[in-house]
């Protein structure tokens, strides 16, 4: 009983792990994709010369 046990344990904490993982990249994404929208509108206020 004890071996299984460790097994169960150690494959939730992979399976904790992986999703820590995926979380982390979708984080990552998104911070991307946001920092591409900032960096669109710098260039369209840039070369509408707009100011606000």
């Amino acid at each position: 009983m004890d071996a299984l046990w460790k097994i169960t344990f150690s494959d939730n904490l992979e399976r904790e792990h992986a999703f820590q993982i995926r979380t982390d990249c979708d984080d990552i994404i998104m911070k991307q994709r946001e920092y591409r929208v900032i960096e669109e509108r710098r260039k369209l206020l840039v070369e509408t010369g707009d100011r606000s």
